[in-house]
């Protein structure tokens, strides 16, 4: 081969030089990001294998364990999401889960009810914000992972509506996994989930990422011997003439009058006007005070709208599993004014389609008392009697009809 030199070979080898270390970078990323991937979902195995859930210390005191149930995960900052619909969810379980990030899809746009903190164990997920809210796995009829990656909805078999919690972005794929683990716990098929672990490992081995060619110099284009400065003065050069040619054929704008217009600077206290007039009028003995416009010159429009204001959401406490005061959007949106807030009168004869609007348990209809909330959210009738509310909890809070 002719050894390099200025003017023959140089400018190829300086091309195949950059791109062999252009080549080089991009595998480097590909290959750090491929390997990061691959350790996260081992350390998601042995997790899988050998966690056995949280120790007490860690569970913070509001958090009312019952007997034989594990915590799996504390995790502030989530939030309730609910749909006002009731769309068709995949079935419980941990096929939807990947140990491997995904493209984030578009975000989830149901309304958000409250916030706190997200209890995961071995029998249920927990919301403690301004009132707790949780999901028994036992009870649980639909699951799905959205794409957007943050929500997660479930539909349990006790609430017309579903719902689910939405967590940060960073913290997502360590809900999703204690999630997953959870339910598989609870069916006692921790074998079966780390079997689909393991299969996700075993695919990522075939997306490893491969080096990349050599560029050889003998690959070089033509255009690589100019270099790029002298590509771009061109491009720069060739954009200019075109402007020029293009603004020389253009034709010359048409005259809007053959009235010719007064010069401003001779006469005096005198407002010219381009605008021809069909009957010439004559001069004016006194010339008419000039004013000034009386509206406003109209702005351009705007290409966005501005952000409306958002209503300040009330703060949960991060110890408590309630927060002080009464909110009245804690009562869910009905025409009938029925709230949490102590706003009229107990309600011992309720709307006949109010569970359209509040989640009711199975035989409302049947109790003798006033409208109460339990303690998973559900309404009973059975206020002020001997055991009401006794299979959701306990009671919650009583509803008004203000």
């Amino acid at each position: 081969m002719v050894a390099a030199g200025p003017g023959r070979s140089g400018w190829r080898q300086r091309w195949a030089d950059r791109q062999n270390e252009q080549r080089r970078r991009a595998f480097e990323a590909a290959f750090g990001a491929w390997q990061r991937d691959g350790d996260e979902a081992r350390r998601m195995l042995t997790a899988a294998q050998t966690f056995a859930g949280l120790p007490a210390d860690a569970v913070p005191p509001y958090v009312d364990l019952g007997r034989a149930e594990v915590a799996f995960l504390v995790l502030p900052g989530a939030a309730i999401v609910e749909l006002p619909d009731q769309p068709a969810l995949p079935a419980p379980g941990y096929t939807g889960f990947s140990a491997y990030p995904q493209p984030a899809g578009p975000p989830f746009a149901g309304p958000r009810i409250d916030a706190g903190t997200a209890v995961v164990t071995n029998r249920r997920v927990v919301l403690y914000g301004n009132r707790r809210r949780e999901w028994l796995y036992a009870k649980l009829v639909g699951f799905a992972h959205l794409p957007d990656n943050r929500t997660t909805l479930m539909r349990v078999s006790n609430r017309v509506r579903a719902s689910g919690l939405c967590v940060e972005p960073a913290t997502a794929a360590s809900f999703r996994f204690n999630l997953s683990l959870a339910l598989a716990e609870s069916t006692n098929d921790r074998a079966g989930f780390v079997a689909h672990l393991e299969q996700q490992i075993s695919e990522h081995q075939r997306y490893r990422p491969q080096p990349p060619p050599v560029a050889m110099e003998q690959q070089a284009p033509m255009t690589a011997r100019l270099g790029p400065g002298v590509l771009v003065a061109a491009a720069v050069t060739a954009i200019l003439l075109l402007c020029g040619i293009a603004v020389a054929l253009a034709p010359p704008s048409p005259q809007t009058s053959d009235t010719p217009q007064a010069d401003s600077t001779t006469t005096t206290g005198r407002v010219s006007s381009a605008l021809p007039t069909s009957t010439p009028a004559a001069p004016p003995t006194s010339p008419p005070p000039v004013t000034a416009p009386t509206t406003p010159p109209r702005q351009p429009p705007r290409l966005c709208r501005p952000a409306r204001p958002q209503p300040s959401r009330p703060e949960a406490h991060p110890f408590l599993p309630y927060a002080q005061g009464c909110q009245p959007v804690r009562a869910p949106s009905n025409p009938y004014g029925y709230n949490y807030c102590s706003r009229g009168s107990r309600i011992t004869d309720p709307k006949p389609d109010i569970c359209s609007y509040f989640d009711c348990i199975d035989n409302f209809w049947n109790g003798k008392g006033y409208m109460i909330e339990c303690d998973d959210g559900m309404v009973s009738m059975s206020g002020g009697r001997q055991g009401s509310c006794s299979y959701h909890g306990g009671n919650n809070r009583t509803v008004y009809d203000g």
